[in-house]
């Protein structure tokens, strides 16, 4: 990937905001910094939206010590930025997300891998028989197989990974990949991962526990559920926040009720 979109308010994003809050800017840049360490490994072929390095490999990269960079990528991780784990020797962070904000240049170069793949697969099988006499070949037909070629398996389960930072403990995850697998013959994995932010947003904002959420499996399931929060159809709903009096600005006290 040459380059990935950065919105203009991405530093208004909850998760961010709680990552400024306890780390400040060393925080967010590293937050950016990992993700552009990401973004340069992703390949148009595979999908990867992960990096697994040894210890020492992270320590040069960013210059951190291995213990206050394994610190700040877990706090990232329980936020819900990326998904990181220690695997003893290595360092594995992985981010979905990176699949909706990929530049032009990687969804070009998918586009064509895609149209080659699929020309592949609608090849028809000639068999030519040669009268050995008259030296004519006839050409046999055979059936065109116009199936679309399967999504990146890479890009399923990255779907499903982002999922993880709205319901952890999630026992529909067996059945979630073959219901996402039919979803890709119409919609794109950007409106699949855009209607996965809109809806843990929304859990978020209106304080729904865990427990009451819907697992990936149900979410992309035969209620398409999903479908209310893609970006076309999504509309974030509106949060009461508590009554407070006003302040008086003579005493900063709260004036009194009528």
């Amino acid at each position: 990937m040459k380059w990935f979109k950065h919105m203009t308010d991405a530093g208004n994003d909850e998760k961010l905001a709680l990552l400024k809050a306890e780390f400040g800017y060393e925080g967010i840049g590293l937050y950016w910094h990992i993700i552009e360490i990401i973004a340069s490994q992703m390949k148009p072929e595979t999908c990867h939206t992960y990096v697994e390095y040894p210890a020492i490999t992270w320590r040069q990269l960013t210059g951190l010590s291995t213990k206050k960079f394994a610190k700040l990528a877990e706090v990232m991780s329980d936020i819900g930025l990326f998904s990181f784990e220690d695997l003893d020797k290595t360092f594995k962070i992985n981010c979905p997300k990176l699949l909706s904000i990929k530049d032009n240049h990687f969804q070009n170069l998918q586009a064509t891998n895609n149209r080659v793949g699929r020309n592949r697969s609608l090849e028809v099988d000639k068999d030519i028989e040669v009268d050995k006499d008259t030296n004519v070949s006839s050409k046999r037909k055979s059936s065109n197989s116009k199936s679309k070629p399967a999504e990146s398996e890479e890009a399923i389960q990255g779907i499903i990974d982002l999922y993880r930072s709205c319901k952890q403990s999630d026992q529909t995850r067996s059945r979630a990949k073959a219901n996402i697998n039919k979803l890709f013959k119409t919609y794109s994995s950007f409106d699949l991962l855009k209607a996965i932010e809109n809806y843990t947003q929304e859990m978020i904002s209106t304080n729904t526990e865990e427990q009451f959420r819907k697992g990936v499996g149900n979410f992309f399931g035969q209620e398409k559920m999903f479908e209310a929060y893609l970006p076309n159809n999504y509309k974030a709903p509106i949060v009461n926040k508590p009554y407070r009096r006003p302040i008086d600005p003579r005493n900063d006290t709260e004036l009194p009720e009528y």
